[in-house]
Parts: structure tokens; C-alpha cells; sequence
């Protein structure tokens, strides 16, 4: 079978095969190589109907990649003929951080079907949760929780970098002082600090924190003032 897209093919390519029978998607070149060399050639046609044998392995763990092995698209061409195809597909829809049952889907040449994977959470051993630096924050101010680091780690020995899906405790910006906050995920918990105060010393603009736009702002003040 060949593709669409072939534009030369070997005068001896079929020495031997003379019997050979060529399938291919519209190409005229083939076309007249099979007839100059007394090959049969058939027209594969875009216009066909699809279905998809599962790969083999259809349950998985919490993060194991996609396999394939074993998936098949069995073609049937309108203008006659059928073909199993194992290459030259695309395949979507697969996440291994999500939970429960996922349809994945198989794209060849502008045709789509599904088959269904399962994919069951993995046991969680414990969690921690580890600032990028020391968390000072402004009363009123919430976290920001891109400064802290949450890892899973599970009970086969692999980890993963949490940013959603957790709990956030023991948290109240209404109070000053340091304060040790809970992170749960999986009914396991992480801790980390964060210190609220009345005010950040050089925080000008009252953002949080200390940068080139306090800075801007205490010189457009200064300016403003100075006429």
C-alpha cells in the first residue's frame, strides 16, 4: 500500500513481484508506474468507514503513560477494498493525572473514533509542602501559592508536583504573627510557615512586596510633592 505522496519508486522496486498488487490513495505517477510495468493497481479513496480495536492494555495507574500496543483501525473503503492500519494516526484525550473512566480518541485521515481507558488513583504514602522562600505576607493579603513547592509522594516510590486539587487550613490573614499551614491532599497533610504582619518594610504600594515599583512610586511621589 502507498501512500498519496510518492513521487518516484525504483524501476527494479518489484523485481520478483510481478505478481505484486498495488493499493494506493490518488497518485497518478503510481498509477502509470504499475500500468507501465504490468502491476495491478486499486484506487484507495479519503471516502471510508472506520473502527478501532483497543490496545491491549486499557486499565492504568495514576500517571503510567498511554500504551498502544495492539490498537488497530480497521478501514473499509467505499470504493471496495479493506486494510488494517497500525501507523500514521493521532491519538488524543489521554491524561494520566486524571481519575476514572477517559475516552480516548484516534484520528486518521480526518476520521475519529474512540475506545475507553480507566485509570485508578495511586496509594498517596505523604505529602510535603516547601516554600521557595520565607512567606511574609500583609494582613488582609492571601497566599500566593505559586512560591510553594507541593510534592505527592506515592507508595511505589514516585512523585508528582501538585498545583490544584488540595486543601488549604490553619490560615488567617486577619492575624499578625507566624503561623504553620496545613495543605492536605488525599486525607495526607503537608505544613508550611507564613509569617503576617502589620507591614513589609519598603513596601510602598502595599502589594506585598519589596520591588521596583515601590521604588517608581516613591519617586513619583517625591516629584509630585517637589513643585
Amino acid at each position: 500500500m502507498l501512500n498519496g505522496d510518492i513521487e518516484y519508486i525504483h524501476d527494479l522496486a518489484f523485481y520478483g513481484a510481478e505478481d505484486a498488487v498495488i493499493y494506493s490513495f490518488e497518485n497518478q505517477y503510481v498509477e502509470d508506474y504499475c500500468n507501465d510495468n504490468g502491476l495491478e493497481y486499486h484506487e484507495l479513496a479519503n471516502d471510508f468507514t472506520m473502527t478501532v480495536t483497543a490496545p491491549t492494555k486499557t486499565e492504568y495507574l495514576e500517571l503510567e503513560e498511554l500504551d498502544l500496543t495492539g490498537l488497530a483501525l480497521n478501514v473499509t473503503y467505499t470504493t471496495g477494498g479493506e486494510r488494517t492500519i497500525t501507523t500514521g494516526y493521532t491519538v488524543s484525550g489521554y491524561d494520566s493525572t486524571v481519575i476514572g473512566t477517559q475516552t480516548v480518541s484516534v484520528t486518521y485521515r480526518g476520521v475519529t473514533e474512540t475506545f475507553d481507558v480507566n485509570v485508578s488513583a495511586k496509594e498517596v504514602s505523604f505529602i510535603t509542602a516547601t516554600p521557595k522562600s520565607e512567606i511574609t505576607i500583609i494582613v488582609g493579603k492571601e497566599i500566593d501559592m505559586s512560591n510553594v513547592v507541593i510534592t505527592v509522594n506515592y507508595k511505589d516510590g514516585t512523585t508528582k508536583i501538585l498545583d490544584s486539587d488540595y486543601e488549604l487550613t490553619n490560615f488567617n490573614n486577619e492575624e499578625v504573627g507566624t503561623q504553620t499551614v496545613s495543605v492536605t491532599y488525599r486525607e495526607k497533610t503537608g505544613t508550611f510557615d507564613v509569617t503576617v504582619v502589620d507591614y513589609i518594610p519598603g513596601d510602598i504600594n502595599g502589594d506585598g512586596i519589596v520591588n521596583i515599583k515601590d521604588i517608581t512610586r516613591l519617586v513619583n511621589y517625591q516629584n509630585d510633592n517637589s513643585a
